[in-house]
């Protein structure tokens, strides 16, 4: 167990983080919404959810997340189709695959709790860069706290990020045929 103690430090160091990070996001999601109607936003902790959810509220905040059922789930994404609501707050996991809908009303995401993993913020991002989507680009914005386990997450995915290219190129399995 001892062996292992460091990743249960590091999981609740990054929920700590999660939830300092709070007033920022707010902040910073505030600012977008004086210039885009709707934005989806990414976190990964339930508490940073429900900080966020609590902030959003005016905003008519729609949350997606792990837990809910199929039903509920579904009502989320239509819910969040309607003009009135303009914030959807859903959970990295539950949120990052499985999800049609958020593409015709929304643009613009943010990523609040940054992954480890490349394959999962490009599934993130494309929950609003498929078909369906009438915007020209797609704005993500990935925040991360600099000098932080935050900013050491970052560095860790983009560091995986070429890798996982290369074994997705083309020109590695040509060299392999």
């Amino acid at each position: 167990q001892e062996e292992f103690s460091q990743l249960g430090d590091t999981s609740r160091l990054l929920r700590l983080l999660g939830m300092a990070k709070v007033p920022a996001v707010v902040s910073f999601v505030g600012d977008l919404l004086e210039t885009v109607e709707k934005v989806v936003v990414l976190a990964y902790h339930r508490d940073v959810i429900a900080a966020l959810a609590t902030a959003f509220k005016d905003f008519g905040v729609v949350v997606f997340q792990g837990g809910m059922t199929d039903d509920d789930k579904e009502i989320a994404v239509h819910l969040f189709q309607r003009p009135e609501r303009r914030v959807f707050i859903g959970q990295r996991v539950a949120a990052g695959t499985g999800i049609n809908g958020l593409q015709k009303v929304c643009s613009t995401c943010i990523i609040a709790e940054p992954s480890w993993v490349p394959g999962e913020t490009q599934q993130l991002i494309d929950r609003l860069d498929r078909m369906g989507q009438e915007d020209d680009v797609v704005n993500a914005y990935l925040l991360y706290a600099q000098g932080t386990l935050d900013h050491v997450v970052v560095k860790v995915h983009d560091r995986k990020q070429p890798v996982v290219d290369a074994l997705h190129g083309d020109d590695l399995l040509n060299g392999l045929l």
